[in-house]
């Protein structure tokens, strides 16, 4: 299990769905394929659990970029990749075994995201940041 593994295989989910360009698992420069999925780590915390055991809570966004040139088709795309995306995750909880389990919050839901402007490269997109929470535990 390791964060990297989670990140890969966040993008591996991406590239499953009908319509998705490209999901590089290292993130590129710049990008001229629409649409396209990059995921990176954002936040985490770290905890000793003991007997050399530590437990990380990480968060990785996924971005899923859309050109803003078909504005109107960028956003109907978006809204059904909400859905499509948060459906491939909660089947897959554990990410294909890279981490122990995506974190469920209070209200029950392992997940957030946001839809609107994105930037990568300096070129302005339109899309939607998810925000995955997992849980990963390892020897150290």
């Amino acid at each position: 299990m390791s964060l990297s593994g989670a990140v890969t295989q966040l993008q591996t989910l991406a590239l499953t769905i009908s319509g998705i360009k490209d999901a590089p698992v290292n993130p590129p420069e710049s990008i001229n394929v629409f649409p396209f999925v990059v995921a990176y780590p954002a936040r985490g915390t770290f905890t000793g659990e003991g007997s050399g055991t530590i437990r990380g809570l990480h968060t990785i966004y996924t971005e899923v970029h859309y050109a803003r040139t078909l504005l109107g088709a960028a956003v109907n795309s978006a809204t059904a990749m909400v859905e499509t995306y948060a459906d491939k995750i909660l089947a897959n909880p554990t990410l294909a075994g890279t981490v122990d389990t995506i974190l469920m919050s209070a209200d029950g839901q392992p997940f957030t995201y946001e839809f609107g402007r994105l930037e990568w490269g300096g070129l302005e997109t339109i899309g939607i940041r998810f925000a995955i929470t997992v849980k990963i535990r390892r020897s150290i």
